[in-house]
């Protein structure tokens, strides 16, 4: 977590990355991103938080989680980013054979338009804001 905190800062202060949290719904404007050809509204259900990252040269993605989701303690697999060099970079695989871990903490939901398929994150631990959103979701375009 720390190293992915420390990549998101440089890249913050280079002006490389933008990020947006959202509690509710809201704007999300080209002026947020310049990958935009539009300004888009970011909807959120009741109680859902959600991160939206946009990275020059990488893409976009978001993240999601509900505040009253589940916390307890379960197994979840570990995804890992893909070395087949024809694979999207960012795209997340199983590895061989399947690793699981026990994570307490919520559920993400992230997507990003470097792999356009909803991929659930969970950072151990943590309660869902719309910050740990955003931090899922720069993993995603980081990995």
């Amino acid at each position: 977590m720390k190293k992915i905190t420390l990549i998101v800062a440089g890249l913050l202060s280079a002006g490389a990355v933008h990020a947006t949290t959202f509690d509710a719904t809201g704007p999300y404007r080209m002026t947020d991103c310049e990958l935009l050809n539009e300004n888009v509204t970011i909807t959120l259900s009741a109680n859902v938080r959600a991160g939206v990252v946009c990275t020059v040269g990488t893409g976009v993605a978001v993240g999601t989680c509900h505040t009253g989701g589940r916390t307890a303690a379960r197994e979840v697999e570990i995804l890992v980013a893909s070395t087949d060099p024809n694979a999207t970079p960012g795209t997340l695989v199983s590895q061989n054979p399947p690793v699981f871990e026990t994570r307490n903490g919520p559920v993400v939901a992230t997507a990003s338009t470097r792999q356009g398929t909803v991929v659930p994150l969970y950072p151990q631990g943590q309660a869902c804001t719309a910050a740990i959103a955003e931090t899922q979701a720069t993993a995603r375009l980081t990995q």
